[in-house]
Order: structure tokens, then C-alpha cells, then sequence
């Protein structure tokens, strides 16, 4: 079959039969000859994986609507099946917002003519905007530190709590319109145990700073009607323990803060969630070197390096990046019992900084194929041409017992959101519940004159979850 993007180009799509592993599908792509050059590197997407993973969300999350990262992977089917699945896009620049709106999926997209709300997180920004858009409604940037995170986005972004006092002191002498409170230490962590600390620190660290900055500096803040809590969730095969994990905790923190709020729309920024387990990348075998080792007792062992045409100036770029460490597999089952040797694999390049990975493989000759799942976050969408070396094809393909699913939602046409809306709360049992967690109080603007700008008077003062 093939499908009718917004672009006008018509791109096919495998059918394969329920069951079918990765590596027959990967071979069995290899062996078509619709390829113009059977050696380069492809991906291969599962579709219907986009829809499982649709599903899993938005039983995990039911009241939070999913703004696709689109920095993550922009591959215009992937996009617009997760339009039709009506997910909204969190874009980052004009081509990335030109990248959906070519989609022919406008009114999916949080986007308005002129930008009114943004983030602050230093004194020089709230002089810009005094500046440049004196109305605009500001959030005001926690920053986040968590030793577990993968990525510390605290070293980049982000104030103390301290300093955060002292930005709402001064953007309330500047007489700007201060909304709101981000606090995002993302959720991509190295363990389940770090999950349920890590969350309920930054619920406390807002607290604090609300409390701190309202009562004793008689400054209050106010949260509009739509509230962050991020990206960084976890999108491999073998995460979705994990991810049903850290939902748990998520869903206890937005019950708690967020309950008596049905105006309240809860939106998040996965990114790898939906695209990491999509896909996975074929590589090909162009050269290979035995190398013999002298072990410590004396013996000599030999160790191959093989080299592929994809590496870290490429697809595999997420190992410098991303943090990843990438797993091989064959394509070609070797024989039962098959002596495996210590490898390595490295890029086409002529870089020696080119390696992907250490690895224990049977005797591979060139000519020789591998794969690697859950490469499809963070991957091609920062992948270069260096040395000339060009970017994996892509092909697609979707099982048996997923066409029908994933044909009727390609057809549809939602409204994005409809079906997202903050549930009740879950009851708070005692035993999920930190004794040390400061109380809330309730708060309003008591400034005339402040955020006169907006449509509605402030909310609730509750946390930025």
C-alpha cells in the first residue's frame, strides 16, 4: 500500500506478517530491489509501533495532551501520523514550525501570530522584553539539577530559587506581568529509584519558591490555564516499565496539585517517547581488520574491527550527544554454537573519533549486514554529510494486526486535544504523601495594573507541575 502525504508525495508501505522479528524484516528489505544502491544504510519504521505507542500514553497520561518535540525526529510521516493521532508539536524555530504547518495540520499547532507568553531566567531578559513586548506574560524558569538525569538541562537554563525571588521582585518594580512558575528537571533518568524523589524535589523546590516569594515579598504569582511538565520520558522497547512508573508518580503529583482545576489544560514534550522504538537502523559492512591481542597470561586472541557506513558523523551521533550506547545485532543468525570474538565498530570516516561501539560478534565478513533498534530519537534529525557520506534511506513498514488501526487513524481527522482533559484526581493515600511537602497558599494579584493584559483574571496560585 502506500500513503498520500500533505506534500502531495505518495510514500509505500510494507506489510509484513504479525510476528515478523526485526532482523527477518531488516533482511527481507535488504533482499528488495527497490533499493538504487543495495549497500547504503536505511532505516526501517514501524507504524503501526506510532499507534501502540499512541495507546500506552493515553492510558498512562489521559489528561495530558502530547506536544511532539519535533527536533527529536522530523520525518513527515511520523508527524503526521502523530497529527492524525492529534497530538500537538512543540517547535523550536521557524523551520521547524515551517516543517508542520506543511503538514496541513495548522490548527494542530500552539502557535499564534504574536507569541505572548515566554520564559525568563536573568534580569537581561526581562530588560529585552521591557523593551520589545512590555505586555508579553512571563514564566519565570527554576532551574533543575538532578544528578540521575541523563541530560542536565540545569547547566544551561534555569535560576535558583533565591534568584528567582529577586527576578520577581525586579519584574515587579519593571511593571511586568509575571504568570506563572517552570520548573522541568526532565524525567529521562538512569533509574526507576531516582523517579519518585526527583519528582516530588522539584514539587517541593516550587513550593518553596511560591511561598517565599508571595508571603514574604508580598508578590504574587498566578498560572494561566495551561501548564508544562516537559519532555524526557523514555522510548525504548525495554522502558515501558519504567515509563508506567514514572506515570504513577506523575499522576499522584498532578492530582494533588492540580485537582478542582477543569479549565486547567496539562500539556507535556515528549520527544523519544514516540520515536526512539520506531526505528531501526541497517547498516552494512564495507571493510574489516584482525587485530591480535596479547592477553595477560601471554596468549595471543584475535579481535576484529569492522567498519559500516553509518557512524557518529552520522545516524549514530546520539553516542556523543544523546549518551547512548548502541547494541548490534545480525541480520543473519550465525550457526548454533558459533564462536563469538571481541569487536568493535567503527564509521566510513576518516575520523578516528568514528567509533560506535565495542561489541562480542561471530566472524563477520563484508558484505555483511547489522542492525540497531531503537534508533530513532535524536539520530537522523542531527545527522551530517561529513566527507560526503549521505543520510540513511528511510522505508516503512506496518504489521498485519496494525494496518487497519493505523489506516483509520491516517484517515482521520481530529481536533487536537478533544480527547485530553485533566481527569478527577486519584486519591492521596497517606503513604503517598511527604511530610516535609510545604503547604500552598492561595493567591491573587494585589497590584493594580498587573497582567491588565490578560483575558482572564489570575488564577489560583497552584505549582507548575
Amino acid at each position: 500500500m502506500s500513503l498520500a502525504l500533505k506534500s502531495g508525495d505518495r510514500v509505500p508501505v510494507v506489510t509484513v506478517a504479525t510476528g515478523t522479528t526485526l532482523g527477518a524484516q531488516v533482511q527481507s528489505q535488504v533482499s528488495s530491489t527497490g533499493r538504487e544502491d543495495r549497500e547504503d544504510p536505511f532505516y526501517l519504521v514501524d507504524l503501526g509501533r506510532l499507534v501502540e505507542l499512541h495507546q500506552l500514553w493515553s492510558a498512562a497520561l489521559p489528561g495530558v495532551h502530547p506536544f511532539y518535540a519535533v527536533k527529536c525526529n522530523n520525518d513527515p510521516v511520523l508527524m503526521q501520523t502523530l497529527a492524525a493521532l492529534g497530538c500537538g508539536f512543540d517547535c523550536a524555530s521557524k523551520a521547524e514550525i515551517k516543517s508542520v504547518l506543511d503538514l496541513g495540520v495548522s490548527s494542530k499547532v500552539r502557535l499564534q501570530k504574536g507569541v505572548a507568553t515566554m520564559t525568563f531566567d536573568n534580569e537581561v531578559e526581562l530588560y529585552k522584553v521591557k523593551t520589545h513586548y512590555p505586555t508579553a506574560r512571563l514564566v519565570l524558569r527554576i532551574r533543575a539539577d538532578d544528578p540521575s538525569a541523563l541530560c542536565q538541562l540545569g547547566v544551561k537554563f534555569g535560576c535558583t530559587v533565591d534568584e528567582g525571588k529577586k527576578l520577581l521582585l525586579r519584574a515587579r518594580d519593571m511593571e511586568l506581568c509575571v504568570v506563572g512558575i517552570s520548573n522541568e528537571a526532565s524525567p529521562y533518568l538512569i533509574s526507576m529509584s531516582a523517579a519518585t524523589p526527583r519528582t516530588r524535589r522539584c514539587s517541593r523546590r516550587l513550593s518553596r519558591c511560591l511561598t517565599n516569594s508571595s508571603s514574604s515579598e508580598s508578590h504574587s504569582v498566578s498560572v494561566s490555564t495551561s501548564s508544562d511538565i516537559g519532555g524526557g520520558f523514555p522510548g525504548t522497547r525495554d522502558s515501558e516499565g519504567f515509563f508506567t512508573h514514572l506515570t504513577d508518580v506523575l499522576k499522584e503529583g498532578l492530582g494533588r496539585y492540580f485537582s478542582g482545576r477543569p479549565e486547567l489544560k496539562i500539556i507535556a514534550e515528549p520527544g523519544r517517547f514516540f520515536a526512539c522504538s520506531t526505528h531501526t537502523l541497517a547498516v552494512n559492512i564495507i571493510s574489516k581488520r584482525e587485530v591480535s591481542v596479547t592477553t595477560p597470561n601471554q596468549e595471543t586472541t584475535p579481535t576484529f574491527m569492522y567498519f559500516v557506513n553509518d557512524g557518529v558523523y552520522g545516524s549514530f551521533n546520539c553516542i556523543l550527544y544523546d549518551h547512548i550506547t548502541p547494541t548490534p545485532f545480525v541480520v543473519k543468525s550465525p550457526p548454533a554454537g558459533a564462536t563469538v570474538h571481541a569487536s568493535s565498530l567503527w564509521g566510513p570516516t576518516c575520523d578516528g573519533l568514528d567509533k560506535i561501539c565495542d561489541s562480542s560478534l561471530p566472524l563477520l565478513q563484508v558484505g555483511d549486514w547489522l542492525y540497531f533498534p531503537d534508533m530513532g530519537a535524536y539520530t537522523v534529525s542531527a545527522a551530517s554529510n561529513f566527507n560526503g557520506f549521505t543520510k540513511p534511506m528511510t522505508y516503512y513498514a506496518v504489521s498485519e494486526d496494525l494496518r487497519q488501526r493505523f489506516l483509520t487513524v491516517w484517515n482521520s481527522e481530529l481536533d487536537s486535544g478533544a480527547h485530553f482533559r485533566l481527569p478527577p484526581p486519584p486519591p492521596l493515600h497517606r503513604d503517598n504523601v511527604d511530610d516535609d511537602d510545604p503547604q500552598l497558599p492561595l493567591a491573587t494579584t494585589d497590584r493594580p495594573g498587573c497582567c491588565d493584559n490578560l483575558a482572564a483574571p489570575p488564577q489560583e496560585l497552584v505549582p507548575v507541575f
